[in-house]
């Protein structure tokens, strides 16, 4: 499927592979990147039906999700990058939304968020090196703390 994309006030003709596959290929400009789509659950107690602005078509959706792992004692990355900078160290307490780290990938930079408050544990990482898709990059100590 091919989609025109404006980003920036520039139009970019993305083609997109099988939606039914992980990670979904999508080809700009010659270069081939992953994508890692977020996957939502629907909701259990209310089914909500899509509505769409008259003379539009249904279009799958497809985000990156640059924040955290679903995890609560582990933040992994959501995207395969370059590690370009560590935003804390082990034993700073973080907020929820306080930067961690910024990822470059696809030539852009993405800041990972952290999705609770806490105190970092462990940091696996370094500035510079590689991470993949799913890869640790933050441990939380203990256990979320609930008021």
């Amino acid at each position: 499927m091919k989609y025109k994309v404006k980003i920036h006030d520039k139009m970019f003709e993305v083609e997109i592979e099988n939606l039914d596959q992980r990670p979904i290929l999508a080809h700009v400009d010659g270069y081939t990147y992953e994508i890692y789509p977020v996957e939502e659950k629907p909701e259990k107690s209310v089914k909500k039906e899509p509505s769409f602005p008259n003379n539009l078509s249904q279009t799958p959706k497809t985000t990156v999700n640059t924040t955290s792992s679903r995890s609560l004692d582990t933040v992994k990355s959501p995207i395969p990058g370059i590690v370009t900078s560590i935003e804390v160290i082990a034993g700073q307490e973080v907020n929820e939304g306080d930067p961690l780290c910024v990822i470059e990938a696809m030539k852009m930079k993405n800041t990972i968020r952290s999705p609770r408050q806490g105190v970092i544990k462990f940091i696996p990482i370094q500035v510079g090196k590689h991470v993949r898709h799913n890869e640790i990059l933050f441990e939380f100590e203990g256990e979320i703390k609930t008021e």
